[in-house]
């Protein structure tokens, strides 16, 4: 690290983009192997710092490795400008903002008094509530789910009919309200059913139910849902593979083999939607089946980070772009029970002079016509970060963030389902956090659908859960006793 930071500091003083971006790709590097072979748990963290590359650092990395594509009408290592002072400031908010995520990973690491890499033996749970949650979840998760993918279904008409920007312009709906609470609720019940952790027999089924919808989002011309979803099954999996006291299988070289098969197909898919949609992507020619186009596309949110530098002085003062999910949840969900504000809807000048979020506001102030009909550029924490308080805020919240992804895998041990719940529905929005707003993890999950979902759950768990009876349930004294049992008989 104290390498790459001397290296960024000589590109600071030499102005050149170049040799702070090669700082920050030698610390991407490095941080990733770390993650992936060093740090105990370290898979969250591995996966949040390749999506920070794909999202913020894989365009000028392309560019530097393969030289600029004629094709691509861009500016200076593939972003929109060719300023080198400004593209300079912008290589080292990036190399700043992986650093402090580093240094939060080696605090992590250090904390004492953590929750444990694997899970307690299952015989010290409360039993009876551990089987009536699951056994509920998993029957109001299968009965939500044709309507999760009724709305999907529709939305993907819409699309047809109107494209895929009008989508984000008109929000008319012709299902009634009742399928869409229904359709909302239906995440919450999954995540409360996996927390319950699952043998690899019961899980498996509820897992091909949520990869078939986020598949079926696809027809929504909507990469990220899917994107975010697969991996999340995939992090789910290695969590098991790593913790289960059961000793059970869950990846296998054959399933690896499987999805290493399936990796070009499902680019190809991703990178033919994005042509689709239009506006987004850029003409290239790349090598590599097509991977490498992918990555060049899903790249441009480095561009979020110059227009932030760019256009500083134009972005409205005091909107707390960090918190804003968290800001306008309380100022249109708690604030409007008083005032009777309605939450605003689609893309108009109207939602970005009010709200609280850069996504909005960058892309008006970027392209206000576009914005208008759909368009965006989406954010990035390390943008917000900087705007709300520099250098201090972007090195303090990056640190925070390093802390919780390597926190992430242990506190997923607890005892508690509700907080295993909570802490799954986080870490299947987390890794868009380059692309997105800093605590969107923290809001975007617990919408007014999942919480009733969840009030609904602890409802019917806790009717017809077995009473305690001196403090130990019925099903947990019957389990110790059958263990009681064998032990005598196997001496």
């Amino acid at each position: 690290m104290a390498l790459s930071t001397a290296v960024a500091l000589l590109g600071l003083t030499l102005t050149s983009p170049g040799v702070v971006m090669g700082a920050t790709l030698a610390l991407w590097l490095a941080a990733t192997f770390w993650a992936a072979f060093s740090v105990p748990g370290g898979y969250v963290f591995c996966a949040f710092l390749v999506s920070y590359f794909v999202f913020l650092l894989a365009r000028p990395a392309i560019v530097m490795l393969f030289g600029p594509d004629p094709q691509a009408l861009t500016g200076a290592y593939g972003t929109n400008f060719w300023s080198e002072p400004l593209l300079t400031e912008v290589f080292l908010l990036l190399y700043l903002g992986l650093m402090a995520m580093v240094v939060g990973a080696f605090i992590a690491t250090s904390i004492k008094g953590r929750a444990p890499l694997r899970r307690k033996d299952s015989s010290e749970l409360n039993w009876s509530r551990v089987q009536a949650v699951q056994t509920w979840a998993k029957i109001c998760y299968f009965v939500t789910l044709p309507f999760a993918a009724l709305v999907l279904i529709e939305r993907s008409q819409m699309v047809s009919t109107g494209g895929f920007y009008d989508l984000r312009v008109e929000s008319a709906t012709s299902l009634p309200g009742i399928v869409h609470l229904l359709s909302g609720m239906n995440d919450v019940f999954f995540f409360a059913f996996l927390a319950t952790w699952p043998s690899k027999r019961k899980a498996v089924p509820a897992i091909l139910g949520y990869v078939f919808l986020v598949t079926l989002s696809l027809m929504t011309w909507q990469r990220s849902e899917f994107v975010l979803g697969v991996l999340f099954v995939v992090l789910y999996l290695i969590h098991r593979q790593h913790t289960d006291t059961a000793s059970e299988r869950w990846i296998s070289w054959r399933i690896a083999a499987i999805g290493a098969v399936l990796l070009v197909p499902v680019v190809a898919l991703l990178q033919s939607l994005g042509d689709i949609r239009g506006r987004s992507s850029a003409e290239t020619s790349y090598p590599l089946f097509g991977l490498v186009d992918f990555l060049y596309n899903q790249g441009v949110t480095v561009n979020v980070v110059g227009y932030a530098i760019a256009m500083e002085d134009r972005v409205p003062e005091g909107r707390f772009y960090s918190f804003g999910p968290a800001i306008e949840f309380l100022k249109w969900n708690v604030g409007s029970i008083f005032s009777g504000d309605s939450y605003p809807t689609g893309q108009t000048a109207e939602r970005v002079a009010e709200g609280h979020q850069l996504s909005h506001t960058i892309s008006f102030l970027i392209m206000p016509d576009l914005y208008l009909q759909g368009s965006g550029y989406g954010s990035s924490f390390i943008a917000e970060l900087w705007l709300d308080g520099g250098i201090i805020a972007l090195f303090l919240g990056s640190v925070l963030l390093g802390i919780a992804l390597v926190m992430m895998p242990r506190m997923l041990n607890v005892r508690s389902i509700v907080v295993t719940t909570a802490l799954l529905m986080i870490l299947n929005q987390i890794m868009f956090t380059p692309r997105a707003n800093f605590i969107g993890f923290l809001v975007t999950p617990f919408g007014v659908p999942s919480l009733i979902g969840a009030a609904t759950l602890v409802a019917l768990t806790m009717l017809t859960m077995n009473k305690p009876v001196s403090g130990v349930s019925r099903t947990r004294r019957s389990l110790s006793n059958r263990q009681n049992a064998l032990r005598v008989a196997n001496r």
